[in-house]
Formats: structure tokens, C-alpha cells, sequence
């Protein structure tokens, strides 16, 4: 535990980034400072970087109720980055180039939402995970070599869905590790059958194809399907997953327009993370990107239509958006 003298008020709360004492319980030394939170503006250090974890000090947090401790977000990030780099000895340059990406850029992104202090430590293990698989699966690193063979737009997109995904189901009270699991790897590989897709159809905006050209872009669910069949890691539900991602709940998605009852629930959570993902984040396009409540307002005008009501309240509530802020969106 740090010394007296090395407490003080922390960093701006908006500059700190929550962290499950589960997962710190796991490591066995610590490179980024430590952070108790007192109250939205004021932390205290409790833990030097560099030092050993005190195993017995965060078990007594949490037998007091207290669940995550807090780095800057800076340092998060390099801790992410640090760790998928040591993991990853073994791993082609390309696989690894990739997952520094995606903790760099993408966990950056969407912690700059606004999204909630708790949310993002109990999402992160399973992103974690994820970033493992690519080290142990030789067939998952062919798959992220083929999309970052691709425009990077759509390595960014598969990953922000993925972790947003995760959110959601946290939100929905999913915590269960199989299940966050599922969805990691699910929102992931959704769009993993456009690596199978001419590139000029693929990175086209739908309403600007020809009809042969959409009939092709909409092959890619079925294609996907059959991609991630072939894994032999992959639990069914995730193929199933991503050969639905692109149905709506009134039936009128493709490939096969079912409606609501019959999709996998998991699927309604990654329509949801995939959509908000397309509205938020820019891409090689050059494509007009909205405010996180306003890409929610986009989002809850399509209840019943496109998508199922519980995930696009679970993106209210990770959002922490308030009755005045979808006002606001509405009207913008």
C-alpha cells in the first residue's frame, strides 16, 4: 500500500478508467499507480506502479464492498497494450500489429463516451480473452490477418462491435463468462464473411450498390456463417450469431428475414453494438459520424423494426443517457 504522504485527490475522475479487482488479483506485479475512488472528483493512491500487488489488501476490499480500484486512463491503455505485446511472442508480426490496434484505439474511443465506471472492467475480460485466443488459435490469427489485409475501417468496426456487445449484455445483467465470451467472439467475427467479398462492393454504402452488387455484399452473413462453422474452437451459438446479425426483429433483414422469436437473443445484442458502432466510429470512407446520443436516438427510433427493445435500453443505461439528453438528440 502506498505511503501517507503519496495520497492526495488523484486525477480528474474523467481522466480514470475503473479496473476489477478480480483481474488485478490475477497479476502478479502492477506498471501503472493505483487509484481508491472517494466520490465522482476525488481518489486517493493506494498502490505505487511497480510494486507487488497486496493480495490480502484488495481481498479486504472486496469483502468491503469495493470492486474495482482506478488507473489513469493513459496508463490503461499502455497496461493493455503491454500485455497483449507480452502475450504474444509466439504470434505473427501481423496478429500482433492488430491487437495493439485494437487496445490502443478502440478501448480509447469508447471510454471517451462517457460510458459507466463499472462497466468497462467487467467487459474487459472478455476482450481479454479474445486478444488471448489470436495468441493460441492458429485459425483465429488467419482471420485477423485477413481483415487487417482489408481497410482498417473494418478491423476497427469488428472490434468496437465486440467489446460494445459485451457492455450490453453486462447492462442486461449477463455476466455469466460463457455467455460474455460468446459475444466477444460473436460481435467480433459478424461481419467476417466481407474478407470473402470483392473489396469495391464491400467498403460501397449500401444504398449506392446495384442490385447485383447487393446481392453479393448480403452473401456475407451465410459466407460468415460458414467461415466461423469451420473453427473448431468456436461454440455453434457464435456461427449462428453471425449468419443472423443482419436479420430485424419485423422480419424485414436478410438473409432470411426472420422476425424477433426466432433469432438467438444474442443476436438482438450484436444488431445493437454493431449499428451503434457504424454511427460512431469514422472509417477509411470518410463517413459522417454522430455523438454518442445521437447515434442512441438513431437507434431507439428503430424499436420494433430493426431491433429488440431490451439491448437498445442496455445502450441507454451504459450510455447514461438521461430523458434531457435524448431530448437533445432528438432535436439536434
Amino acid at each position: 500500500m502506498s505511503d501517507k504522504n503519496d495520497r492526495g485527490n488523484g486525477p480528474n475522475s474523467s481522466a480514470m478508467v475503473a479496473i476489477s479487482l478480480q483481474e488485478l488479483l490475477e497479476k502478479s506485479q502492477l506498471n501503472v499507480d493505483l487509484f481508491l475512488r472517494l466520490s465522482p472528483t476525488k481518489h486517493i493512491l493506494v498502490i505505487k506502479a511497480g510494486r507487488d500487488p497486496d493480495h490480502s489488501a484488495l481481498r479486504r476490499y472486496l469483502s468491503r464492498g469495493v470492486h474495482s480500484l482506478y488507473v489513469r486512463s493513459s496508463d490503461y491503455n499502455a497496461m493493455i497494450a503491454r500485455s497483449l505485446v507480452e502475450a504474444s511472442t509466439s504470434a505473427p508480426t501481423g496478429s500482433v500489429e492488430t491487437f495493439t490496434e485494437i487496445s490502443r484505439d478502440i478501448w480509447s474511443e469508447i471510454q471517451s463516451l462517457g460510458i459507466k465506471d463499472e462497466t468497462a472492467p467487467k467487459a474487459s475480460s472478455s476482450t481479454d480473452w479474445l486478444s488471448g485466443l489470436g495468441m493460441r488459435q492458429a485459425q483465429f490469427r488467419e482471420t485477423l490477418d485477413n481483415l487487417r489485409q482489408l481497410q482498417g475501417g473494418l478491423t476497427r468496426h469488428a472490434a468496437a462491435t465486440s467489446l460494445i456487445a459485451v457492455m450490453l449484455a453486462i447492462e442486461m445483467g449477463w455476466e455469466e463468462k460463457e455467455i460474455l465470451d460468446k459475444l466477444s467472439l460473436a460481435g467480433f467475427l459478424h461481419d467476417i464473411g466481407l474478407t470473402k467479398v470483392p473489396r469495391d462492393i464491400a467498403s460501397k454504402a449500401q444504398k449506392k450498390m446495384s442490385r447485383d452488387e447487393l446481392i453479393i455484399y448480403e452473401s456475407h452473413a451465410e459466407v460468415g456463417r460458414d467461415l466461423v462453422d469451420r473453427m473448431k474452437f468456436v461454440h455453434p451459438d457464435v456461427a449462428r450469431i453471425v449468419w443472423e446479425h443482419h436479420e430485424h426483429v419485423n422480419g424485414t433483414g436478410f438473409p432470411r428475414k426472420l422476425k424477433e422469436g426466432a433469432l438467438h437473443t444474442l443476436t438482438n445484442i450484436v444488431s445493437v453494438a454493431s449499428e451503434f458502432t457504424n454511427l460512431i466510429l469514422n472509417d477509411d470512407n470518410g463517413r459522417e459520424v454522430l455523438p454518442a446520443r445521437g447515434a442512441y436516438a438513431e437507434i431507439d427510433s428503430q424499436i420494433g423494426q430493426k431491433f429488440a427493445e431490451k439491448p437498445v435500453l442496455a445502450l441507454r443505461s451504459l450510455l447514461i443517457l438521461n430523458p434531457q439528453d435524448l431530448k437533445k438528440a432528438a432535436n439536434a
